[in-house]
């Protein structure tokens, strides 16, 4: 598959198109300038973590943490506002240079995605990680397989965050890339399971497993880009063209997608069909393209231990 056909598709052409290194720098540094909300949230965690390390007494920063941690008394009580602050809190001293990996790994979503799609896998996976986390350490508690004290736990930090962006960029990968770093993702988050795992482990595993199905998703409806530039809505027309092969009719049709997904034409379906000896009819629509094409791949997980707490 094409590495235009996805998210992104636009930086693959332009790099593409250009000849030599000096030109391909160029074309990233010019990319570059879509990326706003990745640079914005590291720093808001800067300046929130350096605020309760050097400006409040260490009492008053355990309680924020504890009233910012996605724990089990937290959620019992309906405090939901949790799942979003948690991401900006940390339960340790982290340093400026421990950003950059995190930084990184956002940025390079938000390039390939969008802004808009970056903050729904981040913070909703965040949030759905930890719910599920919420609910086990629910029952373990209820089944008496768990003290008590877990309910209090400090859960807070950007790792289930930064797992599920790693995830989603796994499936928007090209093909080679992905089959060899997503059994190295699969690994990252499976190893810590084997050796006397926490909950925080657990939700990891969750949230690259919540990534992994934005990706697909991503890589399912491309056309649902959130920042297309579409053209006005003109009366709907159906147009068929004829080709002398299958390949040039896959090439048609991707070609066509490129142009929906630069404003230069608007597409409410698009369908490759061929017939084979027997006059038996196959079709191939925009949401057949990449169905299973790699189910699993892996992306920039260096970067997913980017800054966490102590329990994530």
């Amino acid at each position: 598959m094409p590495a235009s056909y996805l998210p992104g598709g636009d930086l693959a052409d332009a790099l593409g198109a250009a000849a030599g290194w000096t030109a391909k720098t160029k074309a990233c540094l010019l990319f570059l300038a879509r990326v706003r909300v990745a640079p914005l949230y590291v720093l808001t965690l800067i300046v929130i973590n350096v605020v309760l390390n050097h400006a409040v007494s260490a009492e008053t920063r355990s309680q924020i943490v504890l009233a910012n941690s996605t724990n089990v008394d937290n959620l019992q009580h309906h405090r939901i506002w949790t799942l979003v602050t948690s991401a900006f809190v940390l339960d340790e001293r982290v340093g400026v240079g421990a950003m950059i990996p995190l930084l990184l790994l956002l940025s390079v979503a938000e390039v390939l995605w969008g802004w808009r799609r970056l903050l729904v896998v981040f913070f909703l996976s965040n949030a759905v990680a930890s719910c599920l986390v919420y609910g086990l350490l629910l029952v373990g508690v209820q089944g008496n397989w768990l003290g008590g004290a877990v309910t209090m736990a400090s859960d807070v930090g950007t790792s289930y965050g930064s797992h599920a962006v790693g995830g989603a960029l796994a499936l928007t990968l090209p093909v080679r890339a992905r089959r060899l770093l997503v059994p190295l993702a699969v690994v990252v988050v499976v190893v810590p399971l084997l050796n006397g795992a926490s909950f925080t482990d657990i939700g990891h595993l969750l949230a690259v497993l919540l990534g992994f199905v934005a990706g697909w998703q991503m890589r399912r409806r491309p056309l649902a880009g959130s920042g297309l530039r579409l053209t006005p809505r003109r009366p709907d027309r159906t147009v068929a063209y004829s080709f002398g092969d299958v390949t040039q009719a896959r090439a048609a049709l991707l070609t066509a997608l490129r142009l929906h997904e630069h404003g230069q034409a608007h597409l409410d379906d698009a369908v490759a069909a061929c017939s084979d000896r027997a006059d038996r009819i196959h079709m191939r629509d925009t949401r057949d393209m990449s169905a299973i094409d790699g189910a699993v791949a892996g992306g920039a997980w260096g970067c997913c231990w980017a800054p966490s707490s102590a329990s994530r």
